[in-house]
């Protein structure tokens, strides 16, 4: 797997039998300094995975894949845009493995409305830390999930291997963050984003620090944000917040 990964041009890979986070275990590296560049964390077992909102990522007995990317920062001004790019990387590399999948804003990857892949994007110190989480090899998930989550298996996908799943996440996700330095490839990118997304043009419910809203998603603004029009025809930005496609109809 190594030496896979460093044919697509990135040499430091640290991998974990067992560790917390990959998202901590990140953020130690570059405090002890042992990562100055873009990097690669990976485990074969996370015992405290964290998801958006302080929420939990299970690692069912290690059947997932939990991998953080570490990307050395350049373009301050164009952050706004990384979320989007990740997801459209992660997209494209599990769309390798299982067809009918979409995205449900901002960066969840669902497969017949049930959860394949969820997303944390932080800022560290200069870097961007990309942690994604797969669930690859599972079988079956926890009561208060089973009706929300699937796997890489139960849809059947073809040689569902963490090691290749990995390597393709690096090689797409690297290569989608690259848009974000470029205008002109980032309108593209987001174009693709819309075609994919199971969130425009749907009536939803957006929960948010700041309270619930309800409207319908008239469509993504030039850096993936949600132009929400409510029942009376008033137009808001949305750019944090959990969409539930589940509690309009």
């Amino acid at each position: 797997m190594t030496n896979d990964l460093a044919q697509l041009g990135l040499p430091v890979v640290f991998f974990f039998n067992e560790t917390d986070s990959t998202n901590t275990a990140a953020k130690r590296l570059i405090l002890e300094g042992k990562i100055s560049e873009d990097a690669v964390i990976t485990c074969a077992r996370q015992t405290n995975g964290r998801g958006r909102r302080g929420r939990s990522w299970l690692d069912d007995g290690g059947n997932s894949l939990c991998v953080t990317l570490v990307k050395k920062l350049d373009i301050a001004e164009h952050l706004e845009r990384l979320p989007l790019a990740v997801a459209l990387g992660v997209y494209d590399a599990l769309s390798s493995f299982s067809t009918n999948l979409g995205i449900k804003w901002p960066n969840d990857i669902l497969c017949g409305g049930k959860k394949l892949s969820g997303i944390l994007v932080e800022l560290f110190d200069s870097y961007a830390l990309m942690g994604v989480g797969v669930n690859v090899l599972n079988v079956d998930f926890p009561d208060e999930i089973k009706s929300i989550a699937t796997s890489l298996r139960i849809l059947g996908a073809n040689a569902p291997c963490k090691d290749d799943v990995l390597i393709k996440l690096v090689e797409c996700v690297f290569s989608s963050v690259k848009a974000i330095s470029s205008d002109e490839a980032f309108s593209a990118a987001l174009v693709r984003y819309k075609a994919v997304s199971l969130t425009i043009h749907k009536h939803v419910c957006v929960f948010g620090a700041a309270g619930t809203a309800t409207g319908f998603v008239k469509d993504f603004d030039d850096v993936g944000r949600i132009i929400l029009v409510d029942n009376n025809g008033y137009e808001s930005i949305i750019d944090v917040g959990d969409v539930s496609l589940r509690e309009v109809k």
